[in-house]
């Protein structure tokens, strides 16, 4: 009775727990990519889920009642954690202790749960198939599902499992007799069935391939309507940019006035201004799976200035000169400043010109504080060399002048023979893709022929402005590019190929791997384009939602960065819903900020004595004074 009792055991373990547990693996897996629990993984979860069934699968098999015992677990639990809470190891430390105690004990419970069931419920398998059904659905809603591979690989676990542990645990239940040779029974039957199964699911895998190709591009086009390309709108009604940019069939767009900005930049001996593009952060990696241009925290030569502006006190500066050098530019470089009045962008989002290196957070004249919640003034080590008017809107004379002044100075720069070799093969760096060389091929068929790496800018420029054999633009602007005609194929491709409408990040990503093709480091910049509309306000700028941009940089040798932006005229924008207003009043310059107590005033002298520990003197900062 004793040999044929642990026999049973091991056969519910072996055909019951192991694959229960092996899928909870999987499981666990899926559900840590939405929710981080103290920095486990996956395996130490399964490990606790398979001690707890082993516990119960070994103290069931001999004669215990269930309710008492596994009420007794939960009590010794629970003491256990009450325990630990109320020891004195330090406030983190005792936190950090009752988390993953309460981690272990609620894994280990609902692994003697399961084996439980298993072991003294005839419709456990029933029941859990259709818990892990739900929950297996809810956790791939939440995912992004770009391609039928990627439905496959999500779904075919947990239908495999479920109607595996149906068939199983009936054979089992159904098969009293275990002398039979029920081993080698239970063993083909499993493999006959799963062979089955992955053959139904794969023959009708393929008979649904379209339609589901289909169901998924049409539910990200979806998904897609609705949200800015480039912005996310906070709960409080405010904007911040977004760390990543898809590639999307559409993008909705909003005429509402965000910021302000004063930028002292103009056209060398002359009062036309140079409006130059505002910058929040770079992307440099793209995914090839869901087209997404995405952040790096690890890019080499990081010259990228992101405080917070919120965190920052009235008046205190904060600086960071490394950014300076990260930026690799000597030659033709100047200090500007500019003036930000936030109205509903994020108060803790920070734009400057590149390259931005300090920030101080000013007051808001009274009149003006209606309108504008917040401001900061900055400095940007920009080139002069720079503009908004890099490549377009060039009409102006003055500017057409300047521009070709410019294109004439870089001609002179050196190649990249001397770059920094990391630097290069990062910022040249392409997707690993064979579409990617067709992009290729039509950089180098555009821009073979042009001599130095600002005439093969421009000869990317010229493209995107060529005409067809009618004599009408190959490239147009348009918020709606639509989805290519084959579900799943490349967004990017198809804009590039076939049919040449899309947005600022469809030209970006274009260009960005035409650049690379040719061996020119370049990167996407996100941030906010600079248009000036004022003929009374000279150097003060309007930013509205549908400003949110996103351009190219490219590098050249000794003179850093500069903005190349090939997004054609963009016919389909909104107008801004009303003339520019009246810019907000400037406060003046402050020469001399303490923060500190007054010890004491002097009326007849008209003097006052202060104990402070921070000085702001002409942006200087300095600590540990007395005055």
């Amino acid at each position: 009775m004793l040999k044929q009792t642990l026999e049973k055991r091991i056969l519910q373990f072996i055909f019951l727990l192991l694959p229960t547990l092996l899928f909870s693996t999987i499981l666990f897996k899926l559900v840590q990519n939405y929710f981080s629990i103290q920095d486990q993984s996956y395996w130490q979860q399964s490990f606790y889920l398979g001690i707890g069934m082993i516990s119960a699968l070994i103290f069931y098999s001999f004669s215990f009642r269930f309710l008492p015992t596994f009420s007794i677990l939960l009590i010794i639990f629970y003491s256990i954690y009450k325990g630990i809470d109320a020891t004195e190891w330090g406030e983190f430390d005792s936190y950090f202790y009752s988390i993953q105690f309460l981690i272990f004990s609620t894994l280990f419970s609902l692994g003697w749960l399961i084996s439980a069931g298993f072991l003294r419920f005839r419709y456990t398998h029933y029941l859990l198939a259709a818990l892990v059904l739900v929950v297996g659905i809810v956790m791939l809603a939440k995912q992004k599902i770009v391609s039928i591979d990627q439905l496959y690989l999500a779904l075919l676990p947990l239908l495999i499992y479920c109607f595996y542990i149906l068939f199983a645990a009936e054979q089992i239940y159904q098969h009293k007799d275990l002398t039979k040779g029920l081993w080698l029974i239970l063993t083909k039957r499993s493999l006959l069935f799963l062979i089955l199964l992955g053959l139904s699911i794969f023959l009708i895998s393929k008979y649904l391939q379209p339609q589901l190709k289909d169901a998924i591009a049409q539910a990200n086009s979806n998904a897609e309507q609705g949200e800015n390309g480039m912005l996310k709108k906070n709960k409080n009604g405010d904007f911040d940019l977004k760390d990543y940019s898809r590639l999307r069939g559409n993008q909705n767009r909003s005429n509402e006035l965000l910021f302000a900005a004063h930028i002292d930049n103009f056209l060398p001996g002359t009062d036309i201004p140079n409006p130059v593009y505002l910058t929040a952060f770079y992307y440099s990696k793209f995914d090839t799976a869901s087209e997404t241009f995405e952040r790096d925290a690890k890019l080499p030569k990081n010259d990228l200035f992101e405080p917070n502006v919120s965190k920052i006190p009235l008046y205190s500066t904060k600086t960071d000169s490394s950014v300076i050098k990260n930026g690799m530019a000597e030659k033709g470089r100047r200090v500007i400043d500019i003036e930000v009045y936030n109205k509903m962008l994020s108060p803790e989002t920070f734009l400057a010109p590149n390259i931005g290196f300090f920030v101080q957070p000013i007051a808001i004249e009274k009149d003006f504080r209606n309108t504008f919640k917040s401001a900061y003034r900055a400095k940007s080590y920009v080139s002069e060399l720079n503009s908004a008017y890099f490549v377009y809107n060039a009409n102006d004379i003055a500017l057409k002048v300047f521009q070709e002044q410019r294109f004439k100075v870089l001609r002179q720069a050196v190649n990249y023979e001397h770059t920094d070799k990391t630097f290069m093969s990062y910022y040249t760096q392409m997707p690993k893709d064979a579409k990617f060389e067709k992009i290729a091929q039509l950089a180098h068929k555009i821009a073979d022929q042009a001599p130095t790496t600002v005439d093969k800018v421009i000869a990317l420029r010229d493209y995107f402005l060529s005409k067809d054999e009618q004599g009408k633009a190959l490239f147009s602007y348009t918020d709606n590019p639509g989805v290519p005609d084959i579900p799943s194929a490349s967004k990017l491709m198809y804009f590039l190929f076939e049919n040449h409408k899309g947005y600022c990040a469809y030209y970006a990503g274009a260009t960005l791997f035409m650049l690379r093709a040719l061996g020119i480091p370049s990167r996407i910049t996100v941030g906010f384009m600079t248009v000036d509309r004022s003929d009374k306000n000279k150097g003060w700028y309007w930013y509205y939602a549908d400003q949110a941009h996103a351009w190219v940089q490219v590098y050249f040798p000794g003179f850093g960065w500069l903005d190349f932006d090939t997004t054609v005229g963009n016919d389909d924008a909104q107008e801004s819903p009303t003339p520019d207003g009246t810019p907000p009043m400037q406060p003046p310059h402050p020469y001399w900020v303490a923060k500190g107590n007054i010890i004491a005033i002097d009326t007849s002298k008209k003097t006052v004595q202060i104990s402070t520990h921070n000085i702001l003197f002409k942006d200087h900062e300095y600590t540990d004074h007395q005055a």
